[in-house]
């Protein structure tokens, strides 16, 4: 049973474990650091460890370009924890700021993706939830003061958010039964996400509410900066 500060020490986990893929990376790092001790398990999956690894966090090396280090990586899993997982959070991804082509987004975002979700299925682990980290780059750009939804058309103007719509239509097709989140929006994203699978882990307790609240931000939130914008405009 894994604790990280006191407040900790009367709750008991929530049954299951986190699967965080890039989990050394600026946002997994974090993802990570907040779920400890706070389920079963939290297993990080990248090619190397952080030089300072959260405690009570369980790191496998992991290589998602690799079909035999994806396997690996999951045995380990299925030996530690068991084939039950509240959420696999999905982060691993390929991206650089040339925009420029390359066969790197097929290998990593996109193959590995397909590697780790036939893998889970393969494996027979039972996921309650697979959240994939998009980007909103994914829509065309739009004209001040117009708002972007789920809805809105998928334009993608260059390599990175081309790979992460190629990669929700892969997942659409090779998910199986698994409960599918995506289109979390960079660090915004990530907390959401981190939040949320804290407060719906078990539905008894009160923190489930707390969704509540970030749905009505979600929702208020583009409204809001309009206006504040609008204001400064007219000062």
């Amino acid at each position: 049973m894994f604790r990280t500060t006191n407040t900790m020490e009367s709750m008991k986990p929530y049954n299951g474990i986190i699967l965080v893929t890039g989990a050394s990376g600026s946002i997994g790092s974090v993802v990570m650091r907040r779920m400890a001790g706070r389920f079963e398990g939290i297993v990080g999956f990248d090619r190397e460890a952080p030089k300072l690894p959260s405690p009570g966090c369980l790191y496998v090396p992991v290589d998602v370009t690799s079909d035999e280090s994806v396997r690996e990586g999951l045995r380990i899993v299925r030996e530690h924890h068991g084939t039950q997982v509240a959420s696999v959070i999905h982060l691993a991804a390929y991206y650089d700021f040339l925009g420029e082509p390359t066969t790197k987004y097929d290998e990593i975002t996109v193959g590995g993706t397909r590697r780790l979700l036939r893998g889970l299925l393969d494996g027979g682990f039972q996921v309650a939830q697979f959240v994939f980290s998009s980007t909103m780059l994914v829509h065309g750009p739009v004209e001040p003061g117009q708002f972007i939804t789920e809805d809105s058309a998928l334009a993608p103007t260059w390599a990175y958010p081309e790979s992460k719509v190629q990669t929700e239509a892969l997942i659409r097709t090779e998910r199986g039964d698994m409960p599918v989140a995506a289109h979390s929006d960079n660090l915004f994203g990530a907390l959401v996400v981190t939040v949320a699978i804290i407060a719906m882990a078990d539905v008894g307790r009160a923190t489930r509410y707390l969704n509540v609240l970030f749905g009505a931000w979600v929702v208020i939130a583009p409204w809001l900066m309009t206006w504040c914008h609008d204001g400064r405009e007219n000062e």
